[in-house]
């Protein structure tokens, strides 16, 4: 079977189901094989063929069983609006203790913590995945814990009373985001946080999170840490949206971000955002940019033809 066969609207190959659980075809294969989960209806022709409920019944038995050997980017997503699959990502045996704490001091909050504290969060750590679009909190919701983006993209908006989305900030793994509800004191979310790409997270529950700074001072320091290089951060783009044209922004943003000398799934709303300015004016600046054939876009794609000219540009 390939993910050319083709079946009712309401239904789904074996590797549109993958995508919507979050894993690769692969992954849930193996998964039938070992008999984690239950295989669905076959078709007239042998093929599997996944309803919305099957999907929904995989979730639930992944639930009642932890599976250790999925990596973290594996964490099974939610198919539409069902709520994210919890699932512990890191193997649970003690040989690997020393393998959890090293991948939790990769996260920049936690890098200066201690092995004591890091055994601590895992113990409350939980790992979600999301799938592309899905909405992680609303706006005004009780903030759920911290957040910590471990692969994907995650934006931060605001709805307008008309009811247009203004985006504030985009996340990139890997760092934490959406903390400030965890100390003020209405603990609510100030905007609608949604997946731009499937998306893997750590969170620490509300509650586990402040029971840990009350009895580790090294968790309130590191968040002390993060908040101080939040506000330098911020104060950097002040700097550069006072100083620099949006044509340097953008040429800076091009240099970084291109892998190859290519950004795919170009998305003009999202590097408003990140570079602080209006779309219409990043718009305007990609259209300088192509006709001095420095760039090449084509269906969402920018081609970098020319570093060495942004690069004097930046």
């Amino acid at each position: 079977m390939t993910s050319k066969e083709t079946g009712p609207a309401d239904s789904y190959n074996t590797q549109k189901a993958a995508e919507h659980l979050g894993v690769s075809r692969n992954t849930l294969l193996r998964w039938f094989r070992e008999g984690r989960v239950s295989e669905p209806e076959r078709d007239f022709r042998g093929w599997r063929r996944f309803t919305l409920d099957d999907l929904e019944r995989i979730q639930r038995e992944l639930e009642q069983g932890i599976l250790p050997s999925a990596p973290p980017s594996h964490r099974p997503n939610p198919p539409r609006q069902a709520d994210p699959v919890k699932v512990k990502a890191l193997p649970s045996a003690t040989s690997a203790g020393a393998s959890r704490t090293a991948f939790l001091r990769q996260v920049h909050l936690f890098s200066s913590l201690t092995d004591s504290d890091l055994v601590a969060l895992d113990a409350v750590a939980e790992f979600r995945g999301y799938p592309r679009g899905a909405i992680l909190f609303h706006e005004g919701q009780p903030v759920l814990g911290l957040h910590v983006l471990l692969k994907g993209r995650i934006k931060l908006t605001k709805l307008s009373p008309e009811g247009r989305e203004q985006i504030l900030e985009i996340v990139e793994p890997v760092s934490t985001f959406a903390e400030t509800p965890l100390f003020d004191k209405e603990g609510r979310y100030p905007t609608l946080g949604r997946a731009s790409v499937v998306s893997s997270i750590l969170t620490i529950p509300k509650e586990s999170m402040q029971r840990l700074m009350r009895s580790r001072p090294g968790l309130s320091q590191a968040f002390l840490g993060a908040f101080a290089e939040r506000m330098k951060e911020l104060m950097k783009k002040v700097e550069e949206a006072t100083f620099l044209t949006v044509d340097e922004r953008l040429a800076r943003y091009i240099l970084k971000q291109s892998t190859e000398n290519i950004i795919e799934n170009l998305n003009l709303a999202e590097i408003a955002a990140i570079i602080g300015a209006a779309r219409e004016s990043v718009s305007r600046a990609l259209g300088r940019l192509n006709k001095a054939e420095i760039v090449s876009i084509s269906k969402g794609r920018l081609l970098l033809l020319d570093e060495g000219k942004l690069a004097q540009i930046a």
